[in-house]
């Protein structure tokens, strides 16, 4: 598993832009500083440089702005960086250079950028040095004040989504909504024929005799025996025998439907009839165009005699003769010498194109004499009947309608009484450009066609078009106004007469291709909706299944770190359970039980817990993660407050022994200086890494000191005990101090020997040597004043009965050889 073997922080946060370093050597690591001392600046510094931001602007910030410009600290010089780096040595022992620089601190809106490197080369995340983040907002093993209780302080939806990624079921979720969203989009088919399908359904009268398609596989037998069926109801309501096959049903109830409205009402009078097929203006006059341009081309005399001579050429003897013949037409004698009539012959060969446009103009002038009946007529017979309505019978009519439909009649009939007037105005105006075409027309002939002749039936030609096309606008105009007129007056008449929803029948019964098809594409989309419906039943039972497993799990790693919080308590942590589905809501619940009892009550551990409980939960809950998803190393920031004295000293003695059995790397910061001496006396033998963190001057920065195990180190940690009155605390006092005088006396030995060019002196060489072995060496070397030797013979004699069962030094006596050391060590050790 990864560790972490060296930090560098530089301008972040409480630190200023001189470099603070932490070198960590063994498992565990303890950080001591005052309040406001840059403790936290430490811990998210470790954050940033492993997700490059910090998570308490997403739980703290009761505002984003309020994070604006939080990283870069506030007296930093605009010409230096804000960089983390650390050396980490990954999960095959080598060691890795990874680093973050700050690109863009936070804004009021938008989150900051930053740049992180590995070895140099730009990297997306840590995973190739074995450092996997795990899920928001908690991702880095950095436990915080404000991040304590992340999991019982979220909201039900936030917890159940953070633990579902936590144990990796996300995917599952994913797969399931990626179904349930594929469902959504699934679009019922729909079309006219299941329009009316569906309201015929409900017809009281046929409706269940087409229930049979609901459930039966959609073929063309099953909907048209449906059709019959409903059909031959819907005659035996009316009284009405049914003949036998579907077609013939269909037209007695048309037929039944018709005498019924029309007894009630002529409906159909208002219906526009057939639509005018004249279409667009086509290019009738093309013909007499060509015939003008062919006509001047051709000599006048010869486009005269032009019949005449296609005429001569077809006489029998003409053909064959190969002499002078008497003229056919005008009886000369031998007028039609052979010469005569090749000549004849070339001229109407070559004016036979002008013989093809004349006979093309001659049938195009004829379709144009037409023109004006086919329009007049095709117009005619796509009016309403009801437009021709004498005033009579309009009022009378109108007096029906109202009679019919009540306060809704002037509604719908206002714009359709409109319309009447606009179809006959358009109609009016065809007939007069159609007389207009019909005069104009009547008096040419082919032979009189000119231009301006062609130029003249261009023209009114046009305007009988536009006429028609007006016309077809008026009747478009109409029938929009009058569909809802008709429709109302038909469903009222059919409810009145009993024929209501016969109309739709008909209908449907027409489209029975269009009804087979929607059954067939509805039957298909009802099936797949049924698979995906099913196959998400499936998934919510077998994650159901997974998660209460994996809750389970989950729920004992959490409990074993909560055993060694809190051993023993009546009220104590349960496990996890997901309410419901488990999709929303996920539980966390607590044990409540008697001396003697064999089960408990279980109840919810927000509502019961007390707040060290619920303090020891969230970080209970952080472990079993941490060590779930295998870190290497944990950042814990005060995780036990001083006050719980019980349960620090718990967490002190059990749980960060056990992180250490599991080898996971522990950084461990605090304010409290009893936890500090503490973890300090009791893990001394892992090689414990010890440092203070200052902040003296806020422009410079907060400052960082290894206490580790140099000579100042030493000194510092016996500092706090030599003056106490508790003799058992002395003695502690006594044996540090007793410490630091073999460690002056060992450095002032290599000291020496490396003066003399024995570079391969080393502190190692003396291991095992006492004072008593020591002094005697050391004092020819304290030459700078002749009380020195005394002094550190002094601290000999004053500490070494610590070692032993004597009586334990005064605190005077103490005092005096911290202060002596002191001297010596400022004196000799450079």
């Amino acid at each position: 598993m990864p560790k972490i073997k060296r930090l560098e922080i530089r301008g972040f946060r409480a630190f200023g832009s001189r470099p603070q370093v932490l070198e960590l050597r063994g498992p565990m690591a303890v950080i001591w500083g005052h309040n406001s001392q840059g403790k936290t600046s430490l811990a998210e510094a470790i954050e940033f440089l492993l997700t490059g931001k910090t998570v308490r602007r997403e739980l703290v910030a009761s505002a984003k702005r309020e994070f604006a410009e939080a990283l870069r600290n506030a007296h930093l010089p605009d010409n230096e960086e804000v960089i983390v780096s650390a050396d980490i040595e990954d999960a095959e022992g080598r060691v890795r250079r990874v680093e973050r620089r700050l690109l863009r601190d936070y804004t009021g809106r938008d989150p900051c950028q930053s740049e992180l490197t590995i070895d140099g080369a730009p990297a997306a995340d840590l995973a190739t040095i074995g450092i996997r983040l795990s899920q928001p907002p908690l991702e880095a093993p950095v436990l915080m004040p404000h991040t304590l209780r992340y999991v019982v302080s979220a909201e039900p939806q936030q917890r159940t989504e953070y633990f579902k990624a936590l144990l990796e079921v996300s995917d599952l979720e994913e797969i399931r909504d990626a179904i349930s969203e594929a469902k959504s989009q699934l679009v019922e088919p729909t079309s006219a024929a299941g329009t009316l399908y569906q309201r015929c359904r409900t017809n009281p009268q046929f409706g269940e005799a087409l229930s049979s398609l609901e459930t039966a596989s959609p073929s063309r037998e099953a909907v048209e025996a449906a059709l019959s069926q409903a059909l031959e109801r819907a005659l035996s309501v009316a009284g009405q025998a049914a003949p036998a096959g579907l077609d013939a049903r269909l037209s007695e109830v048309r037929a039944v439907l018709g005498q019924q409205r029309a007894t009630a009402f002529p409906v159909r009078e208002l219906e526009a009839r057939r639509e005018p097929s004249w279409g667009s203006n086509p290019e009738v006059l093309e013909p007499l165009d060509d015939f003008v341009r062919a006509k001047a081309a051709v000599d006048v005399e010869v486009s005269r005699f032009l019949r005449l001579f296609e005429e001569v050429l077809k006489v029998p003897e003409v053909t064959s003769a190969t002499a002078p013949l008497d003229c056919p037409v005008c009886e000369t004698p031998k007028a039609l010498t052979p010469e005569r009539l090749q000549a004849i012959r070339r001229t109407v060969e070559t004016n036979a194109g002008f013989r093809t446009c004349q006979e093309r103009a001659d049938q195009a002038l004829r379709a144009v004499r037409d023109l004006p009946i086919r329009l007049i007529n095709e117009a005619d017979r796509a009016c309403p009947r009801c437009v021709k309505w004498s005033p009579e019978e309009r009022s009378e009519k109108d007096s029906a309608i109202n009679g019919f439909l009540g306060g809704r009649a002037a509604e719908l009939t206002r714009p359709w009484h409109g319309t009447i007037a606009d179809v006959n105005a358009a109609l009016s105006a065809l007939r007069d450009r159609a007389d207009d075409l019909r005069d104009t027309v009547a008096c040419i002939s082919v032979d009189g066609l000119d231009e301006v002749t062609v130029e003249a039936l261009r023209s009114k030609t046009e305007a009988l078009f536009a006429g028609a096309n007006e016309f077809s606008d008026a009747i478009g105009r109409y029938r929009e106004a009058a569909e809802p007129l008709i429709e109302a007056l038909r469903r009222e008449i059919d409810r009145r007469v009993g024929t209501e929803g016969w109309q739709d029948l008909i209908d449907l019964t027409e489209q029975r291709d269009g009804l087979l098809r929607w059954l067939t594409e509805r039957g298909a989309y009802r099936e797949v909706v049924r698979e995906v419906e099913e196959a998400v039943r499936q998934i919510d039972e077998a994650k159901g299944a997974i998660l209460d497993d994996k809750f389970a799990q989950l729920g004992q790693e959490v409990l074993r770190w909560w055993d060694l919080l809190r051993p023993g308590e009546p009220t104590s942590f349960h496990g996890l359970e997901r309410g419901g589905t488990g999709r929303r809501f996920l539980d966390l619940k607590a044990r409540l039980s008697v001396p003697g009892a064999a089960s408990g009550v279980i109840r919810d551990a927000v509502a019961v817990f007390s707040d060290s409980q619920l303090n020891c939960l969230g970080l209970a809950a952080f472990l079993a993660r941490t060590v779930r998803e295998g870190a290497g190393f944990v950042v814990l920031d005060d995780p036990v407050p001083a006050s719980d004295e019980e349960h620090r000293v718990l967490f002190i003695t059990r749980v960060l022994e056990a992180l250490c059995a599991v080898g996971i790397q522990v950084v461990l910061l605090t304010h409290d200086q009893s936890t500090w001496r503490d973890v300090q006396e009791r893990y001394r033998h892992l090689d414990l890494d010890s440092f203070i963190v200052k902040l003296d001057d806020p422009a410079g920065g907060a400052r960082i000191e290894s206490l580790s195990d140099d000579l100042d180190a030493l000194l510092e940690r016996a500092a706090p005990y030599v003056s106490n009155q508790d003799p058992h605390i002395r003695d502690i006092g006594a044996r540090r101090l007793r410490d630091g005088a073999e460690r002056f006396c060992k450095l002032i030995l290599v000291d020496h020997r490396r003066s003399q060019g024995d570079h391969a002196a080393a502190i190692s060489d003396y291991d095992g040597k006492n004072l008593g072995w020591l002094i005697p060496r050391v004092e020819p070397l304290l030459v700078k004043d002749a009380s020195h030797p005394g002094k550190l013979r002094t601290v000999s004699r004053w500490l070494n009965p610590a070692s032993h069962d004597h009586e334990i030094p005064p605190p005077g006596a103490l005092k005096q050889c911290l202060g002596d050391l002191r001297t010596l060590r400022k004196e000799y050790l450079k």
